[in-house]
């Protein structure tokens, strides 16, 4: 069920392991959920200014990732390379 001023998904214990769409309905081809709640998904948003400063910088010891882009702790980065390429190393 979606509504216009946010997004109130069907929950229950049948909606594990199930796909579905940017406006929360099934798009696995599996049976209909029957909710037994409602829960609002939408969560507050961060604000940035009161983030902690990334201050300990990781050293992967590739040069490029190094000075090209540095990586902070606790920072998430995708990591691409073409098939066969050992990028599960760094």
């Amino acid at each position: 069920m979606t509504q216009l001023c946010g997004i109130i998904q069907k929950i229950h214990f049948e909606v594990r392991c199930r796909v579905f769409n940017g406006s929360g309905k099934p798009i696995d081809n599996g049976p209909p959920v029957m909710a037994e709640d409602f829960l609002d998904i939408n969560g507050q948003p961060i604000n940035p200014f009161g983030r902690t400063y990334p201050e300990e910088m990781i050293q992967t010891g590739i040069s490029p990732i190094d000075v090209m882009n540095s990586i902070a702790r606790g920072q998430k980065i995708p990591i691409f390379s073409a098939a066969g390429l050992p990028h599960n190393e760094v």
